[in-house]
């Protein structure tokens, strides 16, 4: 178990999310289960904290909490850059973007930043990761 759990927890707790709504559960508990889960398929920590992490900003699709990205850096400095790199995009992605680059699996993969509007290009090391965290909150 990542060294940091507790500490991960704290934080989203500390925010209240514990009592936001989500999949016939809490928000907290679908962030711990995503972690869990991730972890129990053997993925590296930081694809791990991106997982708990994966819907902090809101996504296209979930909207039942946002974090602002104002606090961006507070959240990088939590989980790592890379980690924090893959939860934002997660965010921000235009899906049908993502779909797309999926389809087209052509390296560099291009998504839309949906907050921004801009095309980020993205490694095969990235693309694959994002495919690991849940798309829809």
């Amino acid at each position: 178990m990542d060294q940091d759990y507790k500490r991960l927890t704290d934080f989203l707790v500390g925010m209240g999310i514990e009592h936001v709504p989500h999949t016939h559960k809490s928000y907290l508990a679908h962030l711990i289960a995503v972690f869990r889960f991730l972890e129990s398929q053997g993925y590296p920590e930081d694809v791990c904290r991106a997982g708990m992490f994966h819907s902090i900003y809101g996504t296209e699709r979930f909207q039942g909490f946002k974090l602002s990205l104002e606090r961006r850096d507070e959240v990088r400095g939590l989980i790592g850059d890379r980690a924090e790199r893959l939860a934002y995009l997660n965010c921000a992605m235009n899906r049908a973007s993502f779909d797309r680059a999926l389809k087209e699996g052509v390296e560099p993969y291009p998504i839309i930043d949906r907050i921004t509007s801009k095309e980020v290009e993205l490694s095969k090391a990235d693309f694959d990761e994002l495919c690991r965290l849940p798309v829809d909150g």
